[in-house]
């Protein structure tokens, strides 16, 4: 038998071998991980604008059928025609259910016969006012599905939880200008958006914000009691740029981050203007801080004319 003088090898990798081969697989997934996240952030954006356009659409059929634009919060009001104070009110938000599909919901919360406290005490009406509606909710958002830091009092004075939202309606720059279309008496229309509806934003995004505050983003249905800044706060339904935007939950921005309009997008948020159109909005545009109040309006930064309907002034890039 002849000897070999090259013994043969096994085949298989090497421990060397095997270890370069991880390493490049880590290195490739290290570099695609960023532009799948980047894609999938850009998906969720994407039906986030969907859910704005949806909700804009909404606020011109209702306007088409009541011929104004719905009240920010409805008051309550007892038998003899006064305002009842320390109560939860609806919002603007209820008012458009028959308008995104969701009559049977509005129908059965029967705002006719039943005010939000009553609705609440209800077991069956509460799990309607507790269940998620997809175009209230911004994907990029990871609020809970019910809202822990928007507690409603129902009749017997407990605090309830009802579904988070993650869109609030433009209250104008400092809460008593520029009331698109949410003035509480419900009246505003098309004519009295005499800056034109293109160069109004009608509603723009809230986001939780960070861990350390569990939701500060918005309510669909309504506001109530001990959400923070005392009763009936307008802040769950409402938004003012009178506080600079906030977004990535960050600290960073403003120190009313459960007024502001903010978002988890980056550098920036999703804001449906009067005409039904969606812009996304930079962070940095221009803002005036909260110094400048509605009797400054020559002082108005973009971001700010953009909030308020009526304040004659030009607007500029953005």
């Amino acid at each position: 038998m002849r000897a070999t003088l090259f013994p043969s090898r096994s085949k298989g990798f090497t421990l060397v071998e095997l270890l370069v081969v991880i390493a490049i697989i880590g290195i490739l997934v290290g570099l695609l991980l960023p532009a799948v996240q980047a894609a999938r952030e850009a998906a969720r954006r994407m039906q986030c604008t969907n859910n704005l356009k949806q909700l804009g659409l909404s606020l011109h059929n209702y306007h088409d059928t009541h011929l104004s634009f719905p009240a920010g919060l409805y008051e309550q009001r007892n038998a003899a025609g006064a305002i009842v104070n320390g109560v939860p009110l609806l919002g603007w938000g209820f008012s458009i259910l028959p308008y995104i599909e969701q009559g049977n919901a509005f129908n059965q919360l029967n705002s006719s016969t039943n005010s939000l406290q009553a609705m609440i005490s209800n077991p069956v009406l509460l799990n309607v006012l507790q269940t998620p509606i997809s175009s209230f909710k911004c994907p990029s958002d990871s609020s809970e599905n019910l809202n822990s830091d928007r507690p409603l009092k129902n009749l017997t004075g407990t605090n309830v939880q009802i579904a988070t939202g993650n869109y609030v309606g433009n209250y104008g720059q400092d809460g008593d200008s520029g009331l698109l279309i949410f003035a509480n008496a419900g009246k505003v229309t098309f004519g009295t958006m005499t800056d034109g509806s293109s160069n109004t934003i009608a509603v723009g995004e809230r986001c939780k914000r960070n861990a350390t505050y569990n939701n500060y983003a918005a309510l669909w249905a309504g506001v109530g009691q001990g959400d923070g800044a005392g009763t009936n706060s307008k802040e769950g339904a409402l938004g003012m740029s009178f506080y600079q935007m906030q977004t990535g939950f960050s600290n960073t921005g403003t120190n009313y981050p459960s007024i502001c309009f903010a978002s988890n997008h980056t550098g920036g948020a999703n804001f449906a203007f009067g005409d039904g159109s969606v812009h996304f909005l930079s962070q940095n545009i221009n803002w005036s801080d909260g110094n400048v109040n509605n009797t400054m309006k020559a002082q108005y930064g973009t971001y700010n004319r953009l909030c308020d309907r009526a304040d004659g002034q030009v607007v500029g890039e953005y």
